[in-house]
């Protein structure tokens, strides 16, 4: 019956305080997610996630307005340049607030 704090004890291995920028195949277009979640495409904006502000991400042309959308190796989400939107992994565009 000891308190977890206890038995906590502190890595002794350093961490970086930001990642390295992801390396993107030069097929991809690359942007910066800026303070508010979003980036602009074509004169338009498009929300991501603020969870990636700072970050870059690549959208990867699969079909005519139609863009894998990734960070780093990870496949986010795919971009319907006609409507604007980002589905996420479950081909949902809208999300539940």
């Amino acid at each position: 019956m000891t308190p977890p704090a206890s038995w906590y004890q502190p890595s002794n291995r350093s961490m970086p305080d930001k990642l390295l920028e992801p390396d993107y195949p030069d097929r991809f277009e690359v942007r910066l997610v800026s303070g508010n979640g979003g980036v602009r495409w074509r004169q338009h904006w498009v929300n991501v996630t603020s969870v990636l502000v700072g970050e870059y991400i690549g959208f990867e042309e699969m079909a005519d307005g139609l863009w894998d959308v990734y960070f780093g190796p990870m496949r986010i989400g795919r971009f319907h340049e006609r409507l604007l939107r980002i589905e996420d992994s479950l081909s949902k565009l809208k999300r539940r607030v």
